[in-house]
C-alpha cells in the first residue's frame, strides 16, 4: 500500500495506518442541538430611485438680457426637454428663470408667494430654478430635488448646491407640481458659474415609489414543492442518508479528521467541490502500481470466495452487503477543519442544506467556522449563504470582526454590508475592541474611509421647500 503523503494541508494514509497523532478516534467537540429559526412570511421594501439630468445652457448672458426686457412678460423663463420615465421616476422638466421669477406668477411657477418684489436694478436680479412634474394628470410622485452648477471639469460647485425637502408632486392647482428655489443663484455668483458664457445645471431627482412586497418564503416553498420541489427534497434526503448513518456502504473514500473516520463518495465530492476534485485526482495519481496489484488480488480473492460459497454466476463481488472492500477505500487526512464542521460541509455537499443557518439562538461562531471551511473547499453556494445569514446578525460589537472575516474568506456581499453598517454607526463602532484590529488591515480602513467621505460630501448644503 502507499505510504502517507501530504497534499497541501491534506494527507493520505493507507487503510490500516490511521493518522500520525495518537488521539482516540471520534474525539472532537460536539455541535450543540439546533432549533429551527422563525421564517419571515413577508418582506416589505421601500426603495429610492435616483434620476440624474445635466442641462447645458449656452450664451446665458444673452438669455438673461432678453429675460430682463420689460416686453417679455410671462415668457421670462426657459424649459428643458422632458426627462425620466412615467412608471418609476415620473417625467420631469427643469424651469429656469434667467432673471428671477416674476413674483406675481410665483404660485404658478413654484415660488413662494408673498415675498418682496424683485430688485429695482435688473442687474441684481437672481436666477430662479424649479423642477416640474409633467407626468400624466393622475400620477403623483413623492420626491426631492438636488440642484447644482457644474464647473469645467463637470464637478459640482459647492456654493451652488441646494436641495428641496421630500414632498408630493401632483397636478393640483398651485405649486404642487413644481418645487425649487426663487433665488437659486445670486447676481454675484454668475461670474463663478459661467464658463465661456455657458452655464451647466445638474439635477438629481430622488423619487420614492410605492413599497414593494416580496412573496412570502413559506408560500414560495409551498409553490416550489407543488411544482416539483418534493422530488428535489426526496433526492436530497436520499443522498443525505449516505452520510447521516456513518455507514461505509458504497463508500470509496474515507476522510480522516482528528482521527475520526468519515466515509464519503469520490464522485459526489468531485462534482460539488473543485478542491476535493483536485485532491482526489492527486490521490489517484499517487497510488503506486503495487497498491493497484494488491487491490486486484484482493478483488480476485473475494470473487473466488464468493464462487466457492455457491454464488456461481461468474460476477466479481464487491463485498458483503454492497460494501466496497477496505483495500479500495482510499483515505484522506483533513487537518485544517474540525470533524463537526467537516460533517456540516459534507451535508451541504450532499443535500444542499445547512440547518445551522436557521438555528435559534443563532450559532454565530459556528457559522463563521462554516464560512471559513466553505471558502477553503471552494463551495460557493454555502459561502454566500453563510454571508447572508451573518448580515442579519450584524451589530456594533461584531461588525469589525465580521468585516475582517468577510475580506479573508471571499464573501463580497457580507463585506459590503459590513462596510455600510460600520460607516452608518461609525462613532460607536470605532470604540469597540474589534475596530482596533482593523489597523492590521489598511485596505479595509481605506474602503471604510472612502464610504464615510462619500456620505459627507452628499450632505445637502441648503434646504428649502
Amino acid at each position: 500500500m502507499s505510504t502517507p503523503m501530504e497534499i497541501s494541508s491534506v494527507g493520505v494514509t493507507n487503510s490500516a495506518g490511521g493518522t500520525p497523532n495518537g488521539t482516540p478516534q471520534g474525539q472532537g467537540t460536539e455541535v450543540p442541538p439546533v432549533k429551527k429559526r422563525k421564517v419571515t412570511d413577508c418582506v416589505t421594501e421601500t426603495k429610492e430611485v435616483i434620476l440624474k439630468y445635466t442641462w447645458e445652457i449656452r450664451n446665458f448672458s444673452i438669455l438673461r438680457a432678453r429675460a430682463m426686457a420689460e416686453q417679455i412678460g410671462d415668457d421670462n423663463r426657459v424649459f428643458s426637454p422632458p426627462f425620466g420615465s412615467d412608471q418609476m421616476t415620473g417625467r420631469w422638466r427643469l424651469c429656469l428663470w434667467p432673471a428671477g421669477e416674476d413674483r406675481q406668477d410665483a404660485n404658478a411657477a413654484g415660488g413662494a408667494g408673498g415675498q418682496p418684489p424683485p430688485p429695482a436694478n435688473n442687474e441684481e436680479r437672481p436666477v430662479s430654478l424649479f423642477c416640474h412634474l409633467v407626468s400624466p394628470q393622475e400620477v403623483e410622485v413623492v420626491a426631492s430635488a438636488h440642484f447644482a452648477c457644474l464647473d469645467n471639469d463637470q464637478n459640482e460647485i459647492d456654493s451652488t448646491m441646494m436641495q428641496t425637502r421630500v414632498r408630493k408632486f401632483s397636478h393640483q392647482e398651485g405649486k404642487e407640481s413644481n418645487r425649487g428655489f426663487s433665488e437659486f443663484l445670486s447676481a454675484d455668483q454668475l461670474d463663478d458659474v459661467l464658463f465661456n458664457d455657458r452655464m451647466t445645471i445638474y439635477c438629481e431627482m430622488r423619487t420614492i415609489p410605492q413599497s414593494e412586497h416580496e412573496e412570502p418564503r413559506a408560500l414560495a416553498k409551498a409553490c416550489s414543492d407543488m411544482a416539483g420541489g418534493v422530488q428535489g427534497k426526496a433526492l436530497g434526503n436520499d443522498l443525505g442518508s449516505l452520510i447521516d448513518t456513518g455507514s461505509t456502504m458504497h463508500s470509496d473514500v474515507v476522510l480522516v479528521c482528528n482521527n475520526e473516520d468519515i466515509p464519503a463518495h469520490r464522485c459526489i465530492l468531485a462534482a460539488r467541490s473543485t478542491v476535493f476534485r483536485n485532491m482526489l485526482s492527486a490521490l489517484r495519481a499517487s497510488t503506486s502500481q503495487s497498491s493497484t496489484e494488491g487491490i486486484a488480488a484482493a478483488a480476485a480473492a473475494a470473487a473466488a470466495a464468493a464462487s466457492s460459497a455457491g454464488g456461481g454466476g461468474g460476477q466479481v463481488g464487491v463485498g458483503v452487503g454492497g460494501e466496497v472492500p477496505s483495500q479500495q477505500q482510499q483515505r484522506l487526512v483533513v487537518s485544517d477543519v474540525s470533524p463537526n464542521i467537516l460533517k456540516v460541509l459534507l451535508r451541504y455537499i450532499y443535500c444542499d442544506s445547512c440547518k445551522e443557518l436557521e438555528a435559534s439562538p443563532f450559532p454565530h461562531a459556528t457559522v463563521v467556522d462554516i464560512l471559513k471551511a466553505a471558502n477553503r473547499f471552494n463551495i460557493h453556494g454555502l459561502r454566500e449563504r453563510c454571508g447572508e445569514a451573518l448580515v442579519q446578525e450584524l451589530s456594533v460589537q461584531n461588525v469589525a470582526h465580521l468585516l475582517i472575516e468577510a475580506s479573508l474568506h471571499g464573501t463580497e456581499t457580507l463585506k459590503k454590508q459590513c462596510l455600510r453598517f460600520a460607516a452608518k454607526h461609525y462613532r460607536a463602532v470605532s470604540k469597540t475592541e474589534g475596530f482596533s484590529k482593523l489597523d492590521r488591515h489598511p485596505t479595509l480602513l481605506k474602503d471604510l474611509m472612502h464610504i464615510l467621505a462619500t456620505q459627507f460630501t452628499k450632505q445637502p448644503v441648503a434646504t428649502q421647500s
